[in-house]
């Protein structure tokens, strides 16, 4: 897929194992009462400084000087079985360069052109500190997902899914 980048054990485990560990002192998520989402726009925490780092040296040179590179992120808590509806970061609120995170848990993430419904997906196996980078066509002209089921089969496997958190770094377009 032109404008993806896929980096498998990207980020290392000390530093997911640094940003888990302020997820939960700062209880960004409470799956009981159905909390699995957070958001941060402008000055995203310093302690994600080294995520912002590693995404920035994915994005294309006319994105990556861009100041800030990124000034939103959105974390995602996921129990097994559920996935992510197939889709384009929202083109009008988002500019191009989203990088995403896997934290922990592994997942398919799935792949579609978004002119093309009969395409089979191309298929991604995300594991803890996998990194993706959605640049041009694959930003615009893909939709990413993730399938709700209970456990995946990879390479002849069947893998079941225990929690998963993804972080999503992406830049706000001038309003």
């Amino acid at each position: 897929i032109e404008g993806l980048s896929y980096v498998p054990q990207g980020m290392p485990t000390e530093e997911i194992e640094r940003a888990l560990r302020c997820m939960e002192g700062e209880e960004w998520f409470d799956p009981a009462i159905g909390r699995n989402q957070a958001m941060r726009f402008g000055k995203l925490p310093v302690w994600l400084r080294s995520f912002e780092d590693f995404g920035s040296q994915l994005l294309p040179p006319q994105l990556r000087f861009r100041q800030p590179v990124f000034d939103q992120m959105i974390a995602n808590y996921y129990e097994p079985g559920e996935g992510l509806r197939a889709h384009v970061d929202i083109p009008h609120q988002f500019a191009d360069g989203i990088i995403i995170f896997s934290l922990c848990g592994t997942c398919i993430m799935q792949f579609t052109r978004n002119d093309d419904e009969k395409q089979e997906p191309i298929e991604f196996f995300l594991s803890p500190g996998d990194v993706v980078c959605l640049t041009g066509p694959a930003r615009w002209q893909w939709m990413h997902g993730i399938p709700e089921r209970t456990e995946d089969s990879w390479m002849g496997n069947s893998i079941s899914r225990t929690k998963r958190i993804s972080l999503t770094l992406r830049k706000l377009l001038p309003q």
